[in-house]
């Protein structure tokens, strides 16, 4: 079955933002585990942001970044698997 609607096109030309979108809003009904790594990744990721738009040291900065990388990683496989399963 294919499904075309009026904005069909922009999965195509709007870059990866809105393709990431439609495959977590699929994960988020699939996977159980998603929501909640995800959501664990936006509050890193905000508070990494903040921390260097505070222009905190370095040092400091870096306290966020191993949960980020790990957090990303655990998104990054889930995301890879759901495509692979989707295909």
């Amino acid at each position: 079955i294919y499904l075309l609607h009026i904005k069909s096109f922009s999965f195509l030309t709007e870059g990866p933002k809105v393709r990431r979108q439609f495959f977590d809003f699929g994960m988020f009904h699939v996977k159980q585990s998603f929501l909640k790594l995800w959501r664990e990744y936006s509050a890193l990721l905000k508070q990494r942001n903040a921390a260097i738009q505070s222009h905190l040291s370095t040092s400091l900065i870096s306290a966020w970044d191993y949960g980020l990388a790990e957090k990303g990683k655990q998104l990054h496989i889930l995301r890879s698997k759901f495509i692979t399963e989707y295909q």
